[in-house]
């Protein structure tokens, strides 16, 4: 198989057109386009960027002795669309938590709800939580908040475990 063939099979798995991929490698939608025809081959510069977006090796993307079933044995790791994909969803995740906890925050402290109960009084967010019975809407918040920073967080920490030396 062809670095050719690779190229585009590997664009294609990926849902990326030859000008998404020239963006992320910074070189003209020309040049991806003569790599994918067979006419030109990636300079050194632009080989190793080439291979880490598609989470393959360079020696699998140049070897046409390696086939299509190498790569995906050989495969390690998240290409950078999966990385993007766990990056959308931890940060929207992240987002409806802190959207849910501050419309809690506001809503709660501004309606002036005053609620009297075993003979202690709340007002407040406290006195909102009481009267609505809503105490497990910050908690779920809460839970939302952490996984989508920890989401975040794993993903950083993963790109900084496999970066090359």
């Amino acid at each position: 198989m062809t670095f050719s063939e690779k190229l585009i099979r590997l664009r294609k798995r990926e849902g990326l057109s030859q000008e998404a991929l020239a963006e992320m490698l910074g070189i003209s939608r020309q040049a991806v386009s003569r790599w994918e025809q067979g006419t030109a081959l990636p300079d050194g510069e632009k080989l190793l960027p080439c291979a880490r977006q598609f989470g393959v090796s360079v020696d699998w993307l140049l070897d046409e002795d390696q086939g299509w079933e190498v790569q995906r044995s050989e495969a390690k790791g998240m290409t950078a669309h999966q990385q993007g994909i766990v990056r959308t969803v931890s940060g929207a995740v992240l987002g409806a938590g802190l959207f849910v906890l501050l419309v809690f925050l506001v809503v709660g402290s501004s309606l002036g709800i005053h609620v009297i109960e075993n003979e202690k009084d709340y007002t407040g967010v406290a006195a909102f939580v009481r009267y609505y019975h809503v105490e497990w809407l910050p908690i779920v918040a809460g839970v939302l908040v952490l996984l989508g920073a920890a989401g975040l967080v794993w993903l950083k920490l993963w790109q900084w475990w496999h970066q090359s030396p």
